[in-house]
């Protein structure tokens, strides 16, 4: 599905961790509902039955021997079942779809840190979310170590 082909509008939030992507992704669906658009809020991984089950698997603390490999293709398993289960119907429907996470993170944190390279990660991107690119990214930045702070003081610890 091209982008051309949709009426809805996808915006992803990106940033590192603790950056304040979940509290804004609220707002923001706050204000647009208030305008009167119809509105999702979804989080990557998750947002699905099978999306949320693999997240306890990716991010689970007990599971520090995974091999990258295996963190990337249940990353875009997760995305690949989100999309086609709600992100492209929610799109044709005409709805606002705004994510917690999405693409960007994968260049980042599979393609850079872990290495796999910008253009594998883009590949299976484009076949996860069948070539479906954001309307609008919006990028939270901070300083590393404050979003640490952040994700410390929430209680929130994954791998």
């Amino acid at each position: 599905m091209k982008n051309s082909n949709r009426s809805g509008f996808l915006i992803t939030l990106e940033g590192g961790e603790g950056g304040g992507k979940t509290t804004q992704s609220v707002r923001l669906r706050q204000k647009l509902t208030e305008a009167g658009k119809d509105v999702i809020v979804l989080r990557e991984p998750g947002g699905t039955t099978i999306s949320e089950q693999i997240r306890q698997v990716v991010l689970s603390p007990e599971n520090t021997g995974m091999a990258f490999t295996t963190e990337v293709l249940l990353f875009q398993a997760a995305r690949a079942q989100i999309y086609r289960e709600i992100v492209i119907p929610s799109l044709k429907a005409g709805k606002v779809v705004i994510m917690d996470r999405s693409r960007d993170s994968s260049v980042v944190y599979q393609g850079m840190v872990r290495g796999f390279g910008k253009d594998l990660i883009n590949q299976l991107n484009d076949l996860s979310t069948d070539k479906i690119y954001p309307n609008l990214t919006i990028l939270l930045d901070l300083p590393v170590e404050t979003g640490l702070k952040r994700r410390e003081d929430s209680g929130k610890i994954d791998r």
